[in-house]
């Protein structure tokens, strides 16, 4: 069994959220000493470099938080209507936040545009 918290949360999942986070702040960081890509400098696995890896680690871990979080409410009674307008209440905030962040800095404004067309 994993290990566990006293708060029930699992020690390993937050062990790869945090590894995947300091991979891409270093492969992120490495760009402001060094002109190059890291790929020039770090290869794992032939081709990957470490901020490759991070990414996908990141993603992965965060469905299985989301599938984790989901099937303890459920367990614990919660309505799955309920359940449903909690996460859609919860990805409309952050995804406005993205947006509006998106439209100031200037770098993806068409594709927050693009997506809160069809997200809306």
């Amino acid at each position: 069994m994993a290990a566990v918290r006293n708060n029930e949360r699992v020690v390993g999942i937050d062990a790869a959220r945090g590894l995947a986070i300091l991979l891409m702040v270093f492969s992120h960081g490495l760009h402001w000493v060094y002109t190059g890509t890291s790929h020039d400098l770090i290869l794992l696995f032939g081709t990957l470099s470490v901020g490759d890896l991070a990414a996908p680690i990141f993603f992965t871990v965060a469905g299985l938080s989301l599938y984790l979080s989901v099937t303890s409410k459920l367990r614990k009674g919660v309505e799955p209507l309920t359940l449903v307008n909690r996460y859609r209440h919860r990805f409309a905030q952050i995804f406005f936040v993205g947006v509006c962040l998106s439209l100031y800095w200037g770098v993806l404004q068409a594709q927050a545009i693009a997506l809160f067309a069809v997200a809306s």
